[in-house]
Parts: structure tokens; sequence; C-alpha cells
């Protein structure tokens, strides 16, 4: 990645690891565990190299799991967050796909955290809400919560709402600081900001139209990356809600996009939204 894209991303996260740093739950491990936990990551994750392994800790709800990033391009994005039992033979609990998640420990991501002090550590990974669009373009990402039992982890992101209003003033005054910058890399990233901002309203029921007014300037841009944002902001606010007035914009957007087959393309790929049009 070239450093614009580095920058977007790392600013986004940075925050997000100031935030998180107080309820970490990250379980260090000594090089014997942590070789140990690798050699059995590798035994049952087929077609992937292991960017960093760690420890659930065990609680009231489960016993102490094996996470794992996993790296499926070859090309170090470690995008998947796997769960392993810790017994002989390992097995392949679940796989979470995320974004930029890269390592376990506390000085990155705090992706092994107690978020609401129920002495039941949960797993927050970062993932992507727009696509991505290769080293000069930012990616929209959020921070997605899961609950973790036994048998598997379920996404509990709606049921997080304080954890998304700390989130969200975070990002609020990153993003008057990128709009006030005269750096490039940092007003690249405004669109990004703004759609993370607006999902994680969303997603807790502050705002199920969060984001529509933006979305609808961006579709009628004739910037085919804020095309693109658009479609997945329209898309999402689409799927939750029904409104079919978002569903003639999304139509408008394809029908008029200066790249009407790509838009078509992301439009499918999204919710497969054309099937009754």
């Amino acid at each position: 990645m070239n450093f614009r894209s580095l920058l977007a991303g790392a600013t986004m996260w940075l925050t997000f690891a100031v935030i998180c740093a107080a309820q970490n739950s990250y379980v260090p491990l000594t090089n014997a565990q942590y070789d140990e936990i690798h050699s059995l990551v590798d035994q049952v994750v087929i077609g992937g190299s292991v960017c960093d392994v760690g420890l659930l800790p065990a609680s009231k709800r489960r016993k102490e799991t094996i996470v794992a990033v996993i790296d499926f391009s070859g090309r170090l994005f470690c995008n998947t967050l796997v769960r392993v039992s810790w017994v002989q033979p390992p097995l392949l609990l679940q796989e979470i796909s995320g974004w930029w998640i890269g390592s376990l420990t506390p000085a990155a991501v705090q992706i092994i955290q107690d978020i609401d002090g129920d002495n039941e550590p949960d797993l927050v990974v970062p993932t992507a809400i727009s696509d991505y669009e290769g080293t000069r373009a930012c990616t929209a990402t959020l921070p997605f919560v899961y609950s973790c039992s036994a048998e598997r982890c379920s996404d509990v992101s709606d049921q997080s709402p304080e954890f998304y209003r700390t989130w969200q003033d975070s990002l609020i005054s990153e993003l008057l600081k990128s709009e006030a910058s005269s750096s490039g890399a940092q007003r690249d990233n405004i669109p990004c900001l703004v759609m993370a901002i607006d999902k994680s309203q969303r997603l807790v029921g502050m705002n199920p139209k969060a984001g529509l007014s933006t979305a609808k300037q961006w579709a009628r841009s004739t910037d085919l990356f804020l095309q693109r944002k658009a479609v997945w902001t329209l898309s999402d606010i689409y799927v939750a809600t029904g409104d079919s007035s978002v569903l003639k914009e999304l139509k408008i957007l394809a029908e008029n996009g200066h790249d009407y087959h790509k838009i078509l393309f992301w439009l499918e790929q999204r919710k497969r939204l054309f099937t009754r049009w």
C-alpha cells in the first residue's frame, strides 16, 4: 500500500485503538504457547497463512479458545479472524471476515476486549463497509462487535450503543480535523469517515437513514469513487428500511452512471437488488 492509503487506514484505527485501550482483554503468550497455538492453527487453516495468534479468555459461557488472524490473499491482507479449539486434533469453530485486522496484540487494534465490563471478553473486528479500490482510495471501515459462546461468536453490534457513541465522538473529531487539513491524504479519507459515522448511527438505531442525503449527493456526482460509496450507503439503507424511494435512487444511479456496467456490477454484488426491477 502507498503512504496515502496507509495513513487513511491508520488514522481511523488509531482512533479506534485509543477508545478500546481501557477494556483490553489481551492475554500475553509465552514463546512456547505461541508456537503450539500457531501449529494447531496451521493444521486446520487450508490455503491461508497465519498473521498472528492469540487466546480468547475463558468465561462463564465458554472455555478458553484460540483466535488467529489469517491471510488468504497471499498479499498480506490479514482480513480473516478464525476461532479454533485448543485440543488435539484442533477444530475450526468459525471464520469471521474483517478488514485490516493485522495483529491481535494491544499495540494494534484491540480485537479482544470486554466492551461493557461484564467480564465476558468479546471480539471487536474491523470490517469493511465499502469496497477495496486499490491503494489510492480509502476503504470505509467499522468495528463490529461479536459476543462468543462455547459454540459460536454472534454479531451483537446493534446491542452496543454506548460503544458506538464513544467511537462516533472520536471519529467526528477526526473528521473535523480532516476537513480543516490541507493534507491530501487526510482529505481523501473524508468520505470513508463520513460513511463510518453514518453506518454506526444506523447500526444502533439512532437514525435508520443516516447518510441518505449525503449518498444522494454522491450518487449525482461525476466522481465514480463517490458513486460507488453511494451504492453501499443506499443499498444498506434500502435493505434495512425497505424504502422504495431509496431503491429508485439506486436504479437512477445505475442507469445514468458514467460507467453503467461497473455500477450495475457493484449493485448486484452488494445486495442483488436488481431481481425485481
